[in-house]
């Protein structure tokens, strides 16, 4: 072969065979994206139509390029496309009840994902009358700004229907028009052995017990129907409750019974334990729909109930009483924050005219302070919990004698929780307050109360108001008439006109 051509072939030949070597044939891309939505950033409950959706999606080849929506999932043939993007206006369909959003998204090759889905309850219709609402920074009633001095009261729960009346008559007599006080006695067995505390029973009174294979109701007349009667009593005399639904600590029995009832080691295991958070729910759910024989109202739709709180003081440590259980290295305010979100959101799901609130003592997490009350090691984030769309105020209670602080760092404690509620966008509630040197009291509570209301401080609930010849066991309580009953009475009345 005539040695030129053949040299001529080769260099036409090689980089074919090169350029063939070095290419592979690339697959097509069938693979959707993936991704999600949430309306209203994870809201429980909406009252407009009008919603704003959040997205999110990624493509393993590339970019996500399109997306649709319905409110169906059965249109999409039909929707618009819009060009992908992580915030979208959107309309849901007319008429009360649960809403779900369907949003698909499309990749560069043209492939659709399947749908991703969030539910929102829509509610449009006004609260019936009476309820409190939220409103920006205020709590509103009936159309008006509502701003309020109360107080507390444990014990009318199981007493006698003579001890509720005294008790609640005189909370009305001296203008405290809002009462916190407990909705729960867990307790062991039906008998009450098994108890967290003590007995279990009070005055032979009990809500929650372990009927040998779950956790039951007493709905009897030594059960929840003692609650009937506070809840009724108080209406009729224009008082409205605040109410938790479980105690951080072991009176009562509270979150370590539901760890005794699970046979569980730690105290923390009510906030992660999916068998007795459930137990928990289940309690919520009976007592949120309990129709109360005395009102003809189910408990979610009586306006005498202002708020729910998801627990009394939760922390990551109980009472730490021989017996109780302690606290495990797993417990955060991550865990303890996941716990509210999930809480507050299933009572938001059954109980769309009350507000919900957690209970909390207002501690603070600020990472490397040395203060116990603010440095997280409690578990406890009053502002993480404050900001979820499902807590609709800020609480928070005020006690220098236990925390080693003084009174002067109380009014500062005020002070701090309004501004940081109030920033946040949520009223601010004063739960729980007291000082036990009864020489002091007058000009402590004084002060507290002013500078609350100076402050545009939305309520607060002093510990706590007892009828006469009741036992003064903590050191905290107030009896009327008495000079601390007046001034806190001025003040209530005071608050009462505020706008």
């Amino acid at each position: 072969m005539n040695m030129r051509l053949l040299r001529l072939i080769s260099l036409w030949v090689m980089p074919i065979v090169f350029w063939a070597i070095g290419t592979t044939v690339q697959a097509a891309d069938t693979t959707p994206p993936t991704g999600s939505v949430l309306i209203n950033n994870g809201a429980v409950v909406t009252n407009t139509a009008s919603v704003t959706l959040t997205l999110s999606a990624t493509d393993n080849a590339g970019t996500v390029s399109k997306m649709r929506f319905s409110n169906t999932g059965t249109d999409f043939s039909t929707a618009k496309i819009y060009v992908y993007a992580t915030t979208k206006s959107w309309t849901l369909t007319i008429g009360d009840g649960a809403k779900t959003v369907y949003a698909q998204f499309k990749d560069r090759t043209g492939n659709w994902s399947l749908s991703f889905t969030d539910t929102i309850v829509l509610d449009t219709t006004a609260p019936p009358p009476g309820f409190v609402t939220v409103s920006g920074i205020n709590f509103m009633r009936n159309g008006n700004q509502y701003f309020f001095g109360g107080t507390n009261n444990y014990y009318i729960i199981y007493k006698s229907t003579d001890m509720v009346d005294d008790l609640l008559t005189t909370a009305s007599s001296n203008n405290l028009k809002v009462i916190r006080t407990w909705g729960f006695i867990d307790i062991g067995n039906q008998d009450g052995s098994n108890s967290i505390d003590g007995a279990g029973k009070k005055d032979s009174i009990y809500f929650h017990y372990w009927d040998g294979t779950a956790p039951a109701f007493n709905d009897g007349p030594d059960g929840i129907q003692k609650l009937d009667y506070v809840i009724w009593k108080a209406g009729q005399l224009g008082i409205q409750l605040i109410i938790p639904f479980v105690n951080n600590w072991r009176e009562f029995g509270g979150m370590d019974q539901y760890v005794r009832w699970k046979g569980g080691n730690y105290h923390d295991e009510f906030y992660s334990d999916a068998t007795i958070k459930q137990w928990y729910k289940d309690y919520i759910a009976h007592l949120v729909n309990r129709v109360n024989p005395l009102t003809g109202l189910a408990y979610k739709d009586d306006p005498t109930i202002l708020a729910w709180e998801l627990a009394n003081e939760p922390r990551c440590y109980g009472s730490g009483a021989p017996g109780d259980y302690i606290t495990s290295s797993n417990c955060n305010t991550t865990l303890l924050t996941q716990w509210v979100s999930e809480m507050s959101a299933h009572v938001k799901s059954i109980d769309i005219h009350h507000l919900i609130a957690v209970g909390d003592e207002g501690f603070y997490c600020a990472l490397g302070s040395s203060n116990w009350i603010e440095n997280c090691s409690q578990g406890v984030d009053t502002v993480a919990f404050s900001s979820l769309s499902t807590v609709d105020f800020m609480g928070f209670h005020l006690y220098p004698d236990f925390w080693g602080e003084t009174p002067a760092w109380g009014t500062d404690w005020i002070t701090r929780h309004i501004i940081d509620g109030h920033n946040i966008g949520k009223p601010v509630l004063l739960g729980e307050f007291g000082i036990q040197d009864k020489s002091q009291r007058d000009s402590i509570y004084t002060t507290w109360t002013k500078t609350l209301y100076d402050n545009n401080g939305n309520g607060d609930l002093f510990w706590m108001l007892a009828a006469s010849g009741y036992p003064d066991y903590d050191g905290f309580t107030l009896y009327c008439p008495s000079s601390t009953c007046t001034l806190l009475n001025d003040h209530a009345q005071q608050m009462a006109v505020k706008h």
